[in-house]
């Protein structure tokens, strides 16, 4: 919308400074005009291919680019002989990454060591001195650094703490199977089992310090698929550029947000997420906080729902109240676990699952090493069972909530905990998981 500024009326004036100058000049100095950008997929996924697309766009509009790259800081602790093969270099580097973590403690430790590289690099650009104790102060130029890339929590919460508004983490996302085609072709000197260890280390080490992509992936703020090949077989063996790739379109309108260039909308997924993520707010789950968002055709919000315990006379907990019913619960009517037992149902059947497999084969438990067998099986599939939750499902209260009025078209689910199924979408900044599923109704 254009406003129109009468001829006979001057716009009023703005307070000044004690320079005579306003305080939205004075804003605009003090701006850095720098932005910290932080990739994170999982391995396969082209993280590095779309932080170099990032980087040819965002020169292009003028700013000095900076790559900051995890192997190269944590590739001089990384020892193997020069005609090593590629999977042992690889894993070579996930050794010295944890070995960087662990000897600090620290889950952070090899975004400290980035952290020190961007104040390097500025100091460098800036012509300024790098003095122990004193900040290396951006000169108002527009600059980014793009840190390729983050693999554990709390490199993200580090960056976030110090850099602020200014870092925005981009997950990469990419089909499973595109994702093994390219490890095989990357690392044709490896097994598939080699392939197959190598990725669960990379999703989640049973050490907290080591790599834990899929923790941090899903603290991403925003999302691109990546599971379209950027070249394609050309002819003579020559490859030749995929018009299908849309990698640089995602990744502009990511620059396009940051940096208000143009108005951006949210498109209709995203409205969704939204949605979703609010409806999530209201559950009181204990294990995962789920919301969704079911939309007609047109991208108009019908009902919304979350995963909550079924409540007496009809709803679940949490849900807009009934008639006489002011939303103050009693305590003593409240039978919600995180009320009434304390502790997750569906925890407590897992554990309970597992002590009766102990009981009913008593060889497992005493096999040599195994001193927590209870907390390793846990960490299987079987930890992953949802079914002796109490609560009703997100998508299923959103379809009863709606079932009285219309019908459906599409339902976006927001989860805080799960850690499976995900599309690109902007989502709002937390620092809790962010995953949308997209149903068909």
């Amino acid at each position: 919308m254009v406003r129109r500024v009468s001829a006979a009326k001057k716009p009023a004036p703005q307070p000044r400074g004690p320079q005579g100058t306003t305080a939205q000049s004075d804003v605009r100095d003090l701006a850095a005009n720098e932005l910290i950008f932080g990739m994170v997929g999982p391995v396969g996924s082209g993280a590095s291919e779309v932080a170099e697309a990032l980087e040819t766009l965002l020169k292009g509009r003028g700013y000095d680019v900076t790559p900051v790259l995890a192997r190269e800081i944590i590739g001089g602790h990384a020892e193997t002989p020069p005609n090593a093969k590629a999977m042992r270099k690889a894993r070579a580097l996930q050794d010295s990454g944890d070995d960087m973590r662990r000897s600090a403690q620290d889950g952070a430790a090899v975004a400290l060591r980035m952290i020190g590289e961007i104040r390097k690099q500025r100091a460098s650009k800036t012509r300024s001195r790098v003095s122990p104790g004193q900040a290396v102060e951006p000169d108002g130029r527009n600059r980014a650094y793009i840190l390729d890339s983050l693999r554990n929590p709390a490199e993200v919460a580090l960056l976030r703490h110090v850099y602020q508004d200014a870092f925005c983490l981009i997950g990469v996302v990419c089909r499973e199977a595109t994702r093994d085609d390219r490890l095989r072709e990357k690392y044709s000197d490896a097994s598939a089992d080699e392939i197959r260890q190598f990725k669960e280390r990379d999703k989640k080490s049973d050490d907290k310090l080591g790599q834990q992509v899929s923790d941090t992936f899903h603290l991403s703020d925003y999302f691109v698929d990546n599971s379209v090949p950027r070249l394609l077989p050309g002819p003579g063996k020559v490859e030749k550029p995929n018009p299908e790739w849309s990698i640089p379109d995602q990744v502009e309108r990511l620059i396009d947000l940051l940096v208000h260039n143009r108005i951006v909308t949210p498109r209709p997924a995203e409205t969704g997420m939204f949605h979703a993520w609010g409806a999530a707010m209201r559950s009181a789950c204990l294990s995962r906080q789920v919301g969704a968002a079911l939309m007609d055709g047109h991208g108009n919000v019908l009902a919304t729902g979350t995963n909550e315990v079924p409540r007496a006379g009809g709803g679940v907990y949490g849900a807009p109240p009934l008639d006489g019913f002011d939303g103050e619960l009693d305590p003593d009517q409240d039978f919600r676990c995180c009320s009434h037992k304390k502790g997750c149902s569906n925890v407590y059947e897992q554990i309970h699952l597992v002590e009766e497999l102990l009981t009913a084969v008593p060889s497992l438990g005493s096999a040599p090493g195994e001193p927590d067998l209870v907390t390793r099986i846990r960490k299987t599939r079987v930890g992953q069972l949802i079914e002796f939750s109490r609560a009703v499902h997100a998508e299923m209260e959103a379809l009863f909530s709606a079932a009285r009025r219309t019908a459906g078209k599409c339902c976006f689910a927001r989860s805080r905990e799960s850690r499976r199924g995900f599309t690109g979408a902007y989502s709002p900044r937390t620092e809790t998981t962010r995953m949308t599923r997209r149903v068909r109704c």
